[in-house]
């Protein structure tokens, strides 16, 4: 499955390196895990920001060794982001359910509809 957006990354997950590559404050998606010897990302978590994701990225520093992210142009794009990363890699990511839209939205996943 293609996930129609790029990923930047994969980048140190670490305060400095959030900041060097996430410089805009933006709704936004990232996934956390760790590097493959080939340099390709293990995704562990998905998740997103509907407004700023990298006080998100800071606040899941060390928590995973790295991350790869993509900006969003408003929440409910970052909700719909969020869920192909979901069904991308639902199989690898650690205990996670699939994700909720925010509050006083009405959009719907495009993969499943929840």
């Amino acid at each position: 499955m293609a996930l129609g957006f790029d990923l930047d990354g994969p980048f140190t997950l670490d305060a400095k390196s959030v900041a060097a590559t996430v410089k805009r404050r933006r709704a936004g998606v990232y996934v956390l895990g760790e590097l493959h010897p080939q340099g390709a990302l293990i995704a562990r978590y998905a998740g997103r920001s509907d407004d700023d994701l990298a006080e998100q990225l800071r606040r899941q520093a060390g928590s995973f060794t790295h991350f790869v992210y993509a900006y969003a142009n408003s929440p409910d794009e970052a909700y719909l982001m969020e869920c192909a990363l979901y069904h991308e890699w639902s199989t690898q990511l650690r205990s996670q359910s699939h994700p909720e839209s925010r509050v006083g939205s009405y959009v719907k996943c495009h993969f499943c509809g929840a």
